[in-house]
């Protein structure tokens, strides 16, 4: 039987306020609230209502306001609701380590209250699943930070190279009201030359951007570029997200965010971690020896670029970090000289065993197949992709805004000569 347990000071949980958030939710406070009324149905037993917010937005499910003492997982093994915890887990992702805020994970808050049955779930659950390295930071909504894409293709090389490639089109639409609101930043080096945007739609014969239509519920826009009748002096095409309307990027309701390639599907953008980024440098086209490649970028700011496009560039000449201020270098450099930051020579092969290493950029000392059996060789796992996963970025030579990506998960990032001395010495 569940333990009996009154509800929270203040109003009795039949007059609060439901989850669902009057539209449009523009404040933060707003969006604290939603999670701490969610908290609040769980804790009072009320899980009907805890799914209908997550079903919204399942990142809440690992999140809680820094004053609460559990989230919802731990709520519903307070109440050995083996059901509601079934749910949390299996369709929601909860996290099953995750601590309270006096350290006790969902099986020790279970066994406190002598649920068994929900004990032996978690057990169950524990030999299949391994502790996050760092799960105390998903109490301050850390998991919510990036723009994440898919290749059609289903490669995992996060670079798309796109050779033979003539138009390419950022396809944006989203149901309900609001836009996700598109622009292509286009740069020659260091120097910014337009923002190509719902107000000015157009560069020489290269971009093209549609405007914006709304039919049938839908709002829709494509911004079309055209490579061949790209200037030569351009090398970096920057495309931008952000929201007119909705609170923020994730609180569109069915965005469709895709990269074709000449009509045909290349990469698709998932905007579920943006979290309350109003605003994100989604991806970069770069113009390498020999083709245009498309790499992912991901960097999130909290301000609007519409109409203030200044703040796009800031955070491009950051390296992806809101925070920062910009220097007005290339874009390439101060992400370059922002990675070294935490390097520097004197690297050893015993600090890449256990660690997860992405290579970057073209290598001169060793091919990628070489660099990755030496990697694996000092017991480290090498992938193909940089996430909030990956401890280490060998940087090569022409390395693209990948980079912008390390710099945004905080990645130890290696020069070659670095990463090569380690391996060889």
């Amino acid at each position: 039987m569940a333990p009996k347990r009154a509800a929270a000071g203040g109003e009795p949980a039949a007059k609060r306020a439901k989850a669902t958030p009057a539209a449009p939710r523009a404040t933060e406070a707003d969006l604290d609230k939603e999670l701490n009324d969610m908290i609040q149905h769980a804790k009072d037993g009320e899980f009907d209502d805890v799914f209908k917010v997550l079903e919204k937005y399942p990142p809440y499910v690992n999140e809680k306001p820094e004053e609460r003492m559990y989230c919802t997982m731990h709520q519903a093994c307070y109440w050995g609701n083996l059901a509601a915890v079934k749910t949390l887990v299996e369709k929601y992702d909860a996290d099953i380590f995750l601590p309270t805020k006096d350290g006790k994970t969902p099986k020790e808050v279970a066994k406190e209250n002598e649920h068994d049955a929900v004990v032996k779930y978690l057990e169950a659950q524990e030999k299949k699943k391994k502790p996050a390295a760092e799960p105390a930071a998903r109490n301050v909504n850390t998991d919510r930070n990036r723009v994440t894409a898919t290749r059609n293709d289903g490669a995992e090389e996060a670079d798309l190279e796109l050779k033979g490639v003539k138009d390419v089109t950022l396809k944006l639409g989203a149901e309900g009201g609001g836009i996700l609101c598109g622009a292509a930043l286009v740069y020659s080096g260091d120097k910014k030359q337009k923002a190509v945007c719902m107000s000015d739609r157009k560069f020489k014969t290269a971009i093209n951007h549609s405007g914006d239509s709304y039919a049938g519920g839908k709002s829709t826009h494509t911004i079309n570029i055209k490579l061949s009748a790209m200037p030569k002096d351009v090398d970096k095409v920057y495309l931008t997200l952000c929201s007119c309307g909705p609170a923020n990027l994730s609180k569109f309701k069915n965005p469709t965010i895709e990269l074709l390639g000449d009509g045909a599907d290349m990469i698709r953008y998932n905007l579920s971690d943006a979290g309350k980024a109003m605003s994100t440098v989604m991806v970069v086209l770069e113009k390498q020896p020999g083709s245009w490649v498309a790499s992912p970028v991901g960097a999130i700011s909290g301000t609007k670029f519409c109409g203030n496009y200044a703040a796009a560039q800031k955070l491009i000449a950051c390296g992806g970090s809101d925070e920062a201020s910009g220097s007005g270098g290339p874009p390439m450099k101060v992400a370059m000289k922002a990675a070294k930051a935490g390097g520097g020579g004197g690297r050893d092969a015993s600090e890449l065993s256990g660690k997860t290493v992405c290579f970057t950029g073209a290598l001169t000392k060793m091919t990628r197949a070489q660099g990755k059996s030496k990697a694996e060789a000092a017991g480290a796992k090498v992938t193909d992709k940089v996430s909030s996963k990956t401890d280490i970025v060998v940087v090569g030579s022409g390395a693209g805004d990948k980079l912008l990506v390390a710099q945004g998960f905080g990645c130890d990032c290696w020069e070659e000569d670095d990463f090569a001395a380690a391996v060889d010495a």
